[in-house]
């Protein structure tokens, strides 16, 4: 880990990259989120899609306030669930 960074994910890509990727980052999660929804109304949603968006909420949210993502047990269980979603 890094020391004397910030424990907050959005604060720290504006310190390292700069303004404009940090637009870059929100855009393209602002593309993701409203997918995701085009998906759900298309399709649905079960039980089990629900608990895995949920995980992956939390964990965003966390790292929004904390190291979280900088734990690699956290990261990978985020690449798994990520990849779970996504099938």
């Amino acid at each position: 880990w890094m020391t004397n960074s910030p424990h907050n994910v959005l604060l720290r890509l504006i310190i390292d990259a700069g303004l404009p990727y940090l637009v870059l980052i929100l855009g393209s999660a602002t593309v993701i989120m409203v997918q995701i929804a085009q998906a759900i109304r298309r399709h649905g949603i079960t039980l089990d899609e629900i608990a895995l968006l949920a995980a992956v909420m939390i964990i965003l949210g966390s790292a929004m306030v904390d190291i979280a993502l900088e734990v690699p047990a956290l990261a990978t269980m985020m690449a798994v669930v990520g990849a779970k979603l996504s099938l």
